[in-house]
C-alpha cells in the first residue's frame, strides 16, 4: 500500500520529459516508465490508516518495505481467449450502423468496429454519425 503511494504521488509531477523514452520495454512494473522511480517516499506508518483487510499485523507491515522487482523486458502472451474478446467487441459494437464484428480479423478492415469501441469509451472523440464505411483511410 506504501509503495502505491508513493507512485500516486509521482503521477502528478510526470512529463514526457521525464520518462523512459523505451516504450517497448513497458510494462505493469511502473520502474519500466519512471527511471527515478521512489517506491518508498511513503512509509507504512503513514498509510496504516488506509488499510482495511483482514488482520494487521503491524510488525509485518513495518519488516516488508518497498518491493523490488527486477524489469521483465519480454512480455508474455495474451492470457484473454480469442472467444472471449470477441464477446466483449460484439458488446461494445453492439447498435453501432454498419459494424457487424464476426471475427478478429475482417470485421475490423473498414475501421469503422475501432472507431465504434472508442466511441463507446470516449464518445467524444469520435463523431461516430459522421464516419463512412467506405472511407477506410480516414476511419483508420
Amino acid at each position: 500500500l506504501a509503495e502505491r503511494e508513493s507512485i500516486y504521488r509521482l503521477l502528478p509531477q510526470t512529463t514526457p520529459e521525464n520518462i523512459s523514452k523505451n516504450f517497448e520495454q513497458y510494462s505493469i512494473d511502473p520502474a519500466t516508465r519512471y527511471p527515478n522511480l521512489n517506491s518508498s517516499c511513503v512509509r507504512p506508518h503513514q498509510v496504516r490508516h488506509l488499510f482495511i483487510g483482514g488482520q494487521q499485523n503491524s510488525g509485518l507491515v513495518e519488516k516488508a518495505g518497498p518491493t523490488r522487482r527486477s524489469v521483465n523486458l519480454f512480455r508474455k502472451e495474451s492470457e484473454v481467449r480469442p472467444s472471449r474478446l470477441l464477446t466483449w467487441c460484439q458488446k461494445q459494437t453492439q447498435g453501432y450502423r454498419g459494424v457487424d464484428v464476426t471475427n478478429l480479423t475482417s470485421s475490423w478492415r473498414s475501421g469503422l468496429a475501432l472507431c465504434a469501441v472508442i466511441h463507446r469509451q470516449r464518445p467524444e472523440l469520435i463523431d461516430f454519425d459522421s464516419l463512412n464505411e467506405e472511407d477506410v483511410a480516414r476511419n483508420n
